[in-house]
């Protein structure tokens, strides 16, 4: 089980298209599924990123500001991501590291909160450690989070705000 509350509630759904490709969820989309679904208490969108920061490389998620508290999952440094951190796109360069990458990649720095990584020349403000033992939903452990509507910045190709492409829910 995740490291998350009540990790047997969670549920994630992808699109397909008619020929059976994954389709990623336009934002427009995401905001459908979110109003339109009462059964479900909350809906978190999240978008991979793979980047390399300060000499390492970072695997993340871009994620919407309820990703955290949705989860019941706390920072051991800071905060972690609020939904007026999503609300605005492009508006809130920040990011959380997980402690993982805090320690074995940041160097367990106690001053990170506050200092910038710049990811793909854009710079972020770390805000947050992650609790120990949070890695994120996905099989592989995450490095970071900083808010999905930080994607047209972020991105190489398809971001959650183009009418292309979106994060997964």
């Amino acid at each position: 089980p995740l490291a998350v509350n009540d990790p047997y509630s969670l549920y994630q759904f992808t699109c397909n298209t008619r020929a059976g490709q994954e389709h990623q969820f336009t934002a427009r989309e995401f905001e459908e599924f979110r109003n339109d679904n009462p059964a479900f208490s909350a809906v978190v969108g999240l978008d991979g990123l793979f980047t390399r920061a300060g000499g390492h490389m970072l695997l993340g998620n871009l994620a919407t500001g309820n990703y955290f508290s949705f989860l019941g999952v706390n920072a051991a440094l800071g905060r972690t991501l609020l939904p007026a951190d999503s609300a605005i796109p492009e508006s809130s360069p920040v990011m959380v590291l997980s402690y993982t990458a805090w320690k074995e990649k940041f160097g367990a720095d106690p001053a990170i909160v506050g200092r910038k990584v710049v990811i793909r020349g854009h710079p972020l403000e770390v805000v947050g450690v992650a609790r120990p033992g949070f890695t994120g939903l996905s099989e592989i452990p995450l490095d970071f989070w900083a808010p999905i509507t930080m994607a047209p910045l972020l991105k190489v190709s398809g971001s959650f705000l183009s009418s292309q492409a979106a994060g997964r829910i």
